[in-house]
């Protein structure tokens, strides 16, 4: 499945600069009988209407519409006003039949809307063929394993873990990265309920629960040459009798059959009283009651609370050693426990966001727009869910630790412009959004140290001007310019390097990605997923404004730049060119259909023969 986020709104700046359009000479219309809506629609969307089937080469088109042989062509579908205004102010001229192979430009929503086989090396398309390779969640999730072929990072650094559970190999891995942090949530939960307590109440967690789990992050931390001397060593990371003890509050199978009951139950309930509500609704609208309005500012006392005062970083890592001593001295496991975390953080990339709580999210592979993603954090909940054979699944490990600005979470979408594979060529735009949900996180806020008072923030976006102002007031440093920005280039290149030698790109294609990233409270940030056809509309007014600058900008770089004498000068907006490889990428063997795979067969015994 490929991401696609399409234009909600449209504006009619397309319709208003029809002059022009090329149009072939108009003849006198007769009388027709009127259409009806439906009649129109299924017309204009018939896939087997062509126009002027004949034509096509672009100098007859050309000749048949009286176009200038010098002029461009161009077509574009699915809105993007502001792409076809751009092209329209170079004195490009537009042909509406989006199958025609007659164009210099094509810009479509779809991928497959193009066909890569029938094109020349003058025209300009706005897609590759397979896309999906990252614009897919288990595309995403395979190929960047493949970036170690092309660059020393590790991916750990900046993706979340992420297993195909469809595959019985990475099943097996889920299910024993799922129990060991298990263990690890334990010790945690038990560090942080002691030095909450100061060490005089005794945790939630269980003296033989304790015991196992930091038996199991022993385990973790065995190097491997170690493991190569210790014949015993290679035993699983979590045995079954070890599970039996951290996975006690684990539902069982009866329990879960209840659990789905009751959650059945609950959906039922909550249809039931949305279908009450609506019909209510309906009465109301009936009896033309005009519900009063609410009066502004109303509420506004309710929201106002007092800013924390902010301790001094040594003073408070001085204080939290001190505790920590006298913690230890009243319970002896406490500094085993905090001296296996040190030592698990220190190798495992991914400490911070595992969190306290064993959070997984699953995603089904072929889903967008984030249908269909649930939290889990039992472990039988998951493995019931991946017997449903109509769907592939993906788990993915959730950020705990994400940073939290008005006591909400929010995501980055951020735009990136891939003009060739070979040699790989990246632009990165300057300006990203941030996204934010519809209300307050106050489940999360509630634990976030120092959070601001909330508001409202219209249309739950912000401009990158707004989130670094914010960053800067509540941390007193510019997070953005010191910290993000140089990560978010890096996270970019990596993934895109990771997936170079898998497209069949031709010279002319290009496309626009929306990479999703989030930032945890350490500042480091994480790639989410990336989209094709990034969504274009104007629903606030950041992405109002943003949208017409990266539609004019687009243009400026596969249009302008290529063409322009003096590159260093020419005027690219606000793209950046980020990266240009300096070596060609060889083609696997694979992409010229040769099969270089190396399987084993069982070797047949002869049978004796005693005569």
């Amino acid at each position: 499945m490929q991401e696609v986020e399409s234009k909600d709104k449209l504006t009619s700046e397309d319709e208003e600069e029809g002059e022009e359009e090329a149009k072939p000479k108009k003849k006198k219309k007769t009388p027709v009988q009127e259409q009806t809506g439906l009649e129109s629609f299924l017309e204009r969307n018939n896939p087997k209407k062509v126009i002027f089937p004949n034509i096509t080469d672009l100098a007859t088109w050309k000749k048949k519409y009286k176009v200038d042989d010098d002029v461009k062509v161009f077509i574009c579908t699915g809105g993007y006003p502001d792409i076809k205004k751009s092209l329209k102010k170079r004195g490009w001229v537009q042909n509406k039949d989006a199958d025609s192979p007659c164009f210099d430009f094509k810009w479509v929503l779809k991928s497959k809307d193009i066909n890569h086989n029938t094109l020349n090396d003058n025209q300009l398309v706005n897609h590759f063929s397979k896309a999906a390779a990252i614009t897919t969640k288990v595309g995403l999730c395979h190929n960047l394993k493949n970036l170690i072929w092309f660059n020393n990072v590790d991916i750990d650094t900046f993706y979340p873990r992420c297993f195909d559970l469809a595959i019985q190999e990475e099943l097996e891995d889920f299910i024993q990265e799922f129990k060991a942090v298990k263990a690890e949530s334990y010790l945690k939960t038990f560090v942080r309920e002691l030095r909450e307590s100061g060490g005089d109440k005794k945790t939630s967690v269980d003296d033989k629960v304790l015991k196992v789990a930091l038996r199991v992050c022993e385990k973790r931390l065995r190097d491997l040459d170690e493991m190569i001397d210790d014949p015993t060593a290679f035993q699983e990371l979590v045995t079954d009798d070890e599970w039996k003890v951290l996975g006690a509050d684990e539902l069982t199978a009866e329990t879960l059959a209840v659990k789905k009951h009751e959650d059945w139950m609950a959906k039922n309930e909550v249809m039931q009283a949305e279908k009450r509500k609506q019909d209510r609704a309906e009465e109301k609208k009936k009896k033309k009651k005009k519900k009063p309005k609410k009066l502004e500012g109303a509420g506004e006392e309710d929201k106002e609370e007092e800013e924390e005062d902010i301790i001094d970083d040594e003073d408070e890592d001085k204080n939290k050693e001190d505790q920590d001593q006298n913690i230890a001295a009243k319970n002896p496991d406490f500094r085993k426990a905090i001296k296996q975390l040190a030592e698990l953080k220190k190798k495992y990339p991914q400490f911070n966001l595992n969190g306290d709580k064993n959070i997984w999210i699953i995603k089904p592979a072929g889903s967008s727009r984030g249908r269909g993603i649930v939290l889990y954090k039992q472990l039988v909940e998951i493995l019931d869910l991946c017997k449903q054979k109509e769907s592939q699944y993906i788990a993915q490990k959730y950020m705990e630790n994400s940073l939290i600005v008005k006591k909400r979470k929010f995501d980055i979408r951020q735009w990136v412009l891939v003009t060739d594979w070979n040699p790989l060529t990246v632009w990165l735009y300057g300006e990203p959004y941030f996204r934010f949900p519809a209300s307050d996180n106050n489940s999360v806020a509630k634990y976030a140290e120092g959070s601001t008072v909330s508001f409202p923030i219209e249309g739950n976006m912000w401009s990158l001007d707004e989130m670094k102002s914010h960053l800067s007031e509540e941390f007193g440093w510019d997070v953005w310019e010191d910290k993000l920005k140089d990560q978010s280039k890096n996270i970019v290149i990596n993934c895109l390097e990771s997936v170079q030698d898998m497209f069949e790109c031709k010279k002319g294609c290009f496309e626009m990605f929306g990479f999703d990233l989030m930032v945890d409270d350490d500042f480091n940030m994480w790639l989410i997923e990336v989209n094709s056809s990034p969504a274009m509309d104007y629903s606030t007014q950041v992405t109002e404004r943003l949208v017409k600058l990266v539609s004019e900008d687009i243009v400026k770089v596969v249009v302008d730049y290529p063409n322009a004498k003096k590159k260093s000068s020419c005027d690219v907006g606000q793209w950046e060119c980020i990266y240009k490889a300096k070596r060609i990428v060889d083609k696997p063997m694979a992409s010229f259909g040769l099969n270089l795979v190396c399987e084993g067969k069982k070797i047949a015994q002869n049978k004796l023969s005693y005569f």
